[in-house]
């Protein structure tokens, strides 16, 4: 890319240029009045004489005198726009110049927007460099802030103020007053501090949400795609499909379970318990942060999934049921297959298929009569066990029994340790 001074030399080598010929065209312009004059009393003698010339002798005498295809060729008007163009050329290169030589360090060695060395030139340089463009925007106290400075100031690839030491800090500092030439540089650049802490806050806050709502959306969607999978396993599949499911999920969960533990029960850190039982485990000694959730154990949460995967069913079996999309005979295979599924997770037969009819019989289910409907059911699949609801099983708080009920997974506060 070419420097700004050698395209404003090079405008006024052009401009030099043009003088050159103009003044060289000027000259040649004289001398060929001079042969043109000269031809044109050959011409006028000629022409008077009694000869006849061929096309050749004509062409050359029409050239001689400036006569071409019966027009005269005039070079007045273009040494006219030369002359102005050439004045043009000047001062626009002057200009060009003028203006790189009062802004050069903007243009050509300012640090705005570069991470700036980590040394106290490099920081006073940068300070000063910023002094400087808030100066030229004129910028006062109680004025908006320049957005660009404070992303600067907040960014860790660019000035990153507040994770420097004292030193670098105070360089900047004294170079922004040097850049600003104004005893109120403190009060203009005070403000621009406080705005990039905020924006801090704002983003740390921000990427915690963020990892939050990710732990949710995942949580709530892989546990929905196992519940479907184990739904269609457990009305199409085999008995060996749904083991090795089971089988793999749990073997992969409990890697990090137990890495996780090892976590949990180590020594020598501090314990931040939240109400909803997430922890943090801070170490300082170790010059280290780490965040450590407790998760479920994996046979609590393999069993969330078959208890998931009953309440799935059972609203389902109730809506179609209801709506005629499945037939009596086949709701009644559906149930005789599910047993050994239903005995192999607490609460045992009784409980889990109290899950099942627990979604049943709800009012946006199958409706009417749907009580009497279910025990018919599961007696004509050759259960002899009554269902027992698990909706008002314990509920830790009588407010929270309907969040309870709906819960996927439930976490209760770690004890504390002593």
């Amino acid at each position: 890319m070419a420097k700004p001074e050698d395209i404003g030399f090079g405008l006024i080598h052009s401009s030099a240029r043009n003088i050159q010929l103009l003044f060289t065209g000027r000259c040649s312009s004289a001398k060929r009045n001079l042969e043109t004059k000269d031809a044109e009393r050959k011409q006028a003698k000629l022409l008077k004489q009694p000869h006849n010339f061929n096309r050749f002798e004509l062409l050359k005498i029409f050239q001689a005198t400036g006569f071409v295809g019966g027009r005269r060729l005039h070079s007045k008007e273009a040494q006219s726009m030369g002359r102005k163009l050439v004045m043009v050329s000047v001062v626009v290169a002057f200009c060009f110049l003028s203006m790189v030589s009062s802004s050069e360090a903007w243009f050509l060695g300012s640090n705005r927007g570069s991470r700036p060395e980590r040394n106290v030139e490099s920081f006073e340089k940068a300070g000063k460099d910023w002094g400087e463009q808030l100066r030229q925007e004129k910028r006062k106290p109680g004025a908006p802030l320049n957005d660009e400075f404070v992303t600067n100031l907040k960014d860790q690839d660019k000035i990153d103020y507040f994770n420097v030491h004292s030193e670098l800090k105070e360089a900047f500092k004294k170079g922004f007053r040097l850049g600003f030439e104004d005893r109120i540089a403190d009060l203009v650049l005070g403000p621009h501090l406080t705005g990039a802490a905020g924006r801090i806050g704002y983003d740390t806050s921000k990427q915690f949400v963020d990892v939050i709502n990710a732990f949710e959306n995942g949580w709530a969607g892989n546990i929905r795609h196992a519940i479907d999978v184990f739904i269609f396993l457990r009305s199409e599949g085999s008995q060996s499909d749904r083991e090795t499911f089971i089988k793999n999920f749990t073997d992969t969960y409990q890697q990090k379970w137990k890495a996780t533990q090892e976590i949990l029960t180590s020594h020598g850190i501090m314990t931040q318990v939240s109400e909803g039982g997430t922890m943090l485990y801070l170490d300082y000694s170790k010059g280290k942060t780490l965040g450590a959730l407790d998760i479920p154990q994996p046979e609590a949460l393999k069993t969330e999934i078959y208890h998931q995967t009953f309440k799935v069913m059972g609203d389902e079996w109730g809506r179609r049921l209801s709506t005629n999309l499945i037939k009596r005979d086949e709701l009644i295979d559906l149930l005789r297959r599910s047993k050994t599924a239903l005995e192999e997770v607490k609460p045992g037969l009784a409980g889990n298929l109290g899950i099942i009819h627990d979604a049943f019989v709800k009012k946006d289910s199958y409706g009417t009569d749907a009580e009497n409907v279910f025990i018919s059911l599961i007696r004509a699949a050759g259960y002899q066990e009554n269902p027992v609801s698990q909706v008002n099983n314990d509920p830790p708080k009588a407010k929270q029994q309907e969040y309870q009920a709906e819960a996927i997974i439930r976490t209760t506060p770690p004890k504390k340790k002593r």
